[in-house]
């Protein structure tokens, strides 16, 4: 994999401001761990925005507001350093823009122009599989490789073909993307767009899940702004700041005061809905600046990309008694960087715990905060998980000149800590520390080396990647379980903790977990997977992979193969019954060691056990030597090994015998063997 997966905790401002937003967005279905990706001070991504257009979109957005939604996002990214692409898609794609570096407004003027440049048609359908291969390729294909990689997808229905080779091909497709995705750690936030109650959310719901993605799904088109900004907001850490909500008083001149932090904001977005006839901005010095200003009749975008921290001012003008909306979005670059003391990941203490202090710095790219102006408006918050990565303390932090600082005391054990730091609208994390080892030591003398303990080491996968069939049979349960606790091994911990980190399949649809036992009873996907993680009690973990396939067995097939077992059952049954029968009498004795008078069985048909006549030990297997009737008056007899006759020395496993007296020997030497005599 080439990027790495964070953590769900991360922004959390920006995450809960978003969902307010929401508000209005009616029913909305959360990812099993809210997505923030952004852990970077550039706060760039590889993003492909996917847009359905099959015909009924004529129907459930008739004024376009996708556009106007799409618009807004594009506009809000920063000017340069994004690598941005397009797929619009109905029964095939319909158009595609492959994804390459932004740099400029025209570069967002072309993607806007390809989304506006196809017509939904009534004669297309839904091919969401292929949409998503299309746009999961494209990352894959013309992404930057050190950028975190994200699908905005947007559609009004479900997967939705014919013929039925047609739509079984896009599921295929789909279940191929949604693991490719993961394999890539490419997210996809999904909008199902459910106005006419004909899509399926629980499809869009599964595309985000799978992929560490979130979903949401809206009634009305109107509410495509509002979740467009939300994820904005959720992908690069960032939030909505609501300026203005109110009609043009009678001079027809609104100012609005906004405040720019003192780090941390790379670029100030405002968004303007409604009719105005003229914009402008003054800086800290009451000057006015010329930002880009780009017009799209039912609303305008502000861009500043150079500024001053402190209180500016925006000026609208408009007709009186027009509504208007201004909202304000920063592209956030603010980082927080850690360090510990006492330093390293082993922390020895003589007493039964230690004090762990912790100090947070903030930088936005190379420009680090030392000044108290620069953390004015902002707090920070210590986290401590233990080894498990549950969370076990919150710290509030101390501002202390340059750099905030909090301490906690720390048993025996192993943690993890983090610091999330936050102003209005402007919030980052810093990247998670540890295992740090806390452990006790006895006191030496200081001439003397200090003892530590035997390091810890990660759990061992049994097998790094389990790759399960499934037959589907009709009328079965077609129930797979895994025991989690077969899946992995330590060596210092008999013990492990199992997580399903991520899941292809739907819980509580799909699969449940009972304790440490994974079940599945349905398959939502022709083919998907679990990643599975084992963690010891140090902090240290390992991942499994299982890889699940599905192969369906239509009721024909079952059929049919019960028919040809019947075939089979019935030529066996035949051959049994038409084997040729000994009607004369067999006798079989040890031929060096007579047992007295030799066992005699009289006629047989088929097959005949050497074991049946118990000569005792004559170097043959009995279980594995037996006689065969050839006609009413012959018999050939088998051997496991070949073995010598009277009349021939050249060792075979196949003897044919004669009337009268027979001997086999187990041995070149003939010191071992068998005397059968045959009587007609």
């Amino acid at each position: 994999m080439k990027k790495t997966l964070f953590s769900a905790k991360r922004f959390v401002c920006a995450a809960i401001a978003a969902l307010m937003i929401l508000g209005v967005c009616g029913a909305s279905v959360l990812a099993s761990s809210a997505p923030q990706l952004n852990t970077r001070g550039g706060n760039r991504f590889n993003v492909v925005i996917v847009l359905d257009a099959s015909g009924s979109m004529n129907y459930t957005d008739p004024n376009s507001f996708r556009h106007s939604a799409i618009t807004q996002f594009v506009n809000l990214l920063a000017q340069e350093g994004n690598v941005v692409g397009g797929v619009v898609f109905g029964t095939q794609i319909e158009a595609t823009m492959e994804p390459r570096l932004f740099t400029t407004q025209a570069d967002k003027d072309e993607l806007l122009n390809l989304f506006q440049s196809v017509t939904p048609d009534n004669t297309k359908d839904t091919n969401i599989g292929l949409a998503l291969q299309t746009a999961v390729e494209m990352l894959r294909t013309h992404g930057d490789p050190n950028l975190e990689d994200v699908i905005l997808f947007l559609s009004d229905g479900k997967t939705d073909l014919t013929p039925e080779s047609l739509l079984n091909e896009s599921l295929g497709q789909k279940a191929d993307a949604i693991q490719d995705a993961r394999d890539n750690n490419i997210r996809i936030f999904t909008v199902c767009l459910n106005s006419n109650g004909r899509a399926d959310p629980q499809e869009m719901a599964q595309i985000a899940q799978a992929t560490g993605g979130e979903t949401r799904e809206v009634a009305s088109a109107e509410d495509l702004e509002n979740v467009f900004q939300a994820f904005y907001n959720l992908i690069y850490g960032t939030s909505t700041i609501p300026l203005v909500d109110r009609e043009f008083p009678p001079d027809g001149i609104i100012e609005t005061e906004f405040t720019i932090p003192g780090i941390g904001v790379e670029e100030v977005n405002i968004i303007i809905t409604g009719e105005t006839t003229s914009i402008s901005v003054l800086n800290t010095d009451h000057q006015v600046v010329l930002p880009a200003i780009q017009n799209y009749g039912t609303f305008s975008t502000v861009k500043i990309t150079e500024f001053e921290p402190g209180v500016w001012t925006l000026i609208t003008e408009g007709n009186p008694g027009r509504h208007i909306k201004v909202n304000m979005v920063y592209n956030s670059a603010l980082v927080v960087d850690v360090e510990h003391q006492p330093a390293g990941m082993d922390i020895p203490t003589e007493g039964n715990d230690t004090e762990l202090t912790v100090r947070a710095v903030l930088r936005a790219g190379e420009t680090v905060a030392t000044t108290p102006e620069q953390y004015s408006g902002f707090e920070a918050s210590l986290k401590i998980l233990n080894g498990y990565g549950d969370e076990i303390a919150s710290i509030p932090m101390t501002l202390n000149g340059d750099h905030f600082e909090a301490s906690h005391t720390l048993p025996e054990g192993a943690y993890f800590f983090y610091v999330d730091s936050w102003c209005d609208y402007v919030s980052a994390s810093s990247e998670h520390v540890g295992p740090i080892r806390v452990y006790h030591q006895e006191p030496t003398p200081t001439d003397q080396p200090q003892p530590t303990p035997p390091p810890n080491t990660a759990p061992t996968p049994v097998d790094d990647e389990i790759n399960k069939t499934i037959y589907l049979i009709p009328f079965k349960k077609n129930v797979y379980s895994v025991d989690m606790t077969t899946l992995a091994t330590d060596a210092e911990d008999s013990v492990l903790r199992y997580r399903i980190e991520s899941s292809s399949f739907i819980l509580g649809t799909d699969y449940r977990v009972d304790g440490d036992v994974l079940t599945i009873d349905h398959y939502s996907l022709g083919k998907g997977a679990f990643t599975i993680s084992a963690t010891d009690s140090g902090g240290l973990s390992c991942n499994i992979e299982i890889r699940i396939k599905t192969i369906s067995v239509s009721l024909i097939a079952l059929i049919a193969l019960g028919v040809g077992a019947l075939a089979v059952v019935g030529a066996v049954v035949w051959v049994i019954m038409h084997r040729p029968t000994f009607k004369g009498t067999i006798s079989v004795d040890n031929y060096a060691n007579s047992y007295g008078m030799p066992k005699t069985h009289a006629s047989f048909k088929g097959k005949l056990k050497l074991q049946y006549f118990g000569v005792g030990n004559c170097g043959l297997d009995q279980a594995k030597c037996y006689f065969m009737a050839k006609s009413k008056s012959s018999v050939f007899f088998h051997s496991n090994k070949p073995v010598y006759s009277a009349t021939s020395m050249e060792p075979k496993k196949d003897i044919n015998l004669f009337l009268g007296d027979n001997v086999i020997f187990a041995d070149e030497n003939q010191t071992q063997g068998i005397k059968i005599t045959l009587d007609a």
